[in-house]
């Protein structure tokens, strides 16, 4: 992965990648992005919301790296499945009324009046006017590839994204436009390289609904920056619930704007770390309209050397009145040497809100342990039965039954490889 500066970014000499013509309007995103990259700079353990995780860990010599496992677990389920393959748009399915519309970023920027043109680059640099964010600016400014989706207006659709690599990774864009009273549910897996910088930006209309099923698994020794902007219309439904369960060292950073009366929000996350994991999730909801909610809740189970962050902000602007925001974050930890690191935070400028924020950490239960072991149940399974009820409050943000217990089968199975591996 290069920085910028250093090398030029994909798309300068009028080209994306292995020769793919670049659109005018993909050209002018970049160069907006590149000013945008010089102003936020890239980011230092100095800065505010660094200063738990080393930034350097996702670029420059030594970043990534490690042994991979045999391959992420793909989610289970219908549903029209999309494939990116060493970041580029590989396989798509036939289309049909339950598949929304897909298209590569090559594609769509050769492609004069794509509404891509509007969304691209737009949400990322949004954000940057609150923290900057300088991973994101350099991916959009070196994107190699991602894809377009879209919805048909009042349309409910289904789509699997599942990434595949066998090289080091690099730059991976998305953009997703659910069209007013639509909804659209996106199942997310696989792992994207050694060193992936993911953007995703989410533009959720009017009546809208969007959830996102984000599963990271399987990609021991591998490190990767995914970051997703959503922007939420007026009585419109966001949800992103992120299962990681790994040996790697992941940042998710979610930015959240509620900016229509009636909007709702869900960030939730559960992590069940392995020995020398580094997890960390930075969320901003931004409250920008009245009548809104938002939940954000983290769980997070941390063996020994595994390292838990969260960083969550609810931001309510004064215009934002009767705001319904609320946040919660917990850590498990299992290990002497097991860390979770919390900062959370409330910034109000609006009178009629109800907001609450709250982290807690420490291991698990002593008297629940005994009465467990008391009726004969190992140490390891009592153990496990104690984390996966922990990690039971997180399930509660999965608004589809199925989608849930799938989810639910998982962090057991994770938390079984847990103790076999001897970290419990």
């Amino acid at each position: 992965m290069t920085v910028g500066g250093e090398s030029p970014p994909a798309g300068a000499d009028g080209t994306e990648g292995e020769g793919t013509p670049v659109g005018d309007w993909l050209a002018a995103a970049r160069r907006r992005a590149a000013s945008r990259l010089r102003d936020a700079g890239i980011p230092k353990r100095r800065d505010e919301y660094w200063k738990y995780t080393d930034p350097g860990l996702f670029h420059g010599e030594g970043a990534g790296g490690g042994q991979a496992t045999a391959g992420p677990t793909q989610l289970e389920g219908t549903g029209a499945t999309a494939v990116i393959r060493n970041g580029r748009l590989a396989e798509v399915p036939d289309p049909g009324p339950d598949v929304p519309e897909i298209l590569s970023l090559g594609d769509a920027a050769g492609n004069g009046g794509h509404w891509g043109e509007h969304l691209y680059g737009e949400l990322e640099a949004g954000a940057q006017l609150v923290v900057a964010r300088g991973f994101a600016a350099l991916n959009t400014l070196n994107a190699e590839g991602g894809a377009l989706v879209s919805t048909a207006p009042g349309t409910s659709q289904t789509l699997r994204l599942h990434h595949e690599s066998d090289g080091t990774g690099g730059f991976i864009h998305h953009l997703i436009r659910v069209m007013p009273g639509s909804e659209l549910r996106l199942l997310e897996s696989g792992c994207a390289g050694q060193q992936a910088n993911i953007v995703i930006e989410v533009d959720v209309m009017e009546g809208a609904r969007f959830s996102h099923i984000r599963l990271q698994n399987g990609r021991i020794g591998r490190r990767s920056i995914d970051q997703l902007f959503a922007r939420v219309g007026q009585r419109a439904r966001f949800s992103l619930f992120t299962l990681s369960a790994d040996h790697e060292v992941v940042r998710n950073e979610c930015v959240v704007e509620l900016a229509g009366e009636g909007g709702e929000a869900h960030v939730s996350g559960a992590v069940v770390g392995g020995s020398g994991s580094h997890h960390d999730d930075t969320v901003l909801v931004v409250h920008g309209a009245a009548d809104c909610r938002s939940r954000q809740v983290f769980k997070k189970v941390l063996p020994d050397r595994a390292v838990g962050v969260f960083q969550g902000k609810i931001l309510v602007r004064d215009e934002a009145q009767r705001t319904d925001g609320y946040q919660i974050s917990k850590g498990m930890l299992l290990g002497e040497t097991s860390q979770f690191l919390a900062k959370p935070e409330l910034e109000i400028y609006a009178d009629d809100v109800a907001c609450s924020h709250g982290s807690t950490s420490g291991n698990a239960d002593a008297d629940s342990l005994f009465y467990l072991r008391a009726r004969g149940i190992p140490e390891k399974e009592a153990t496990n039965l104690l984390a996966l009820a922990f990690l039971a409050e997180t399930l509660e943000e999965i608004s589809d039954s199925s989608d849930m217990e799938m989810i639910r089968q998982m962090m057991i199975r994770h938390l079984a490889e847990l103790s076999n591996a001897g970290s419990g």
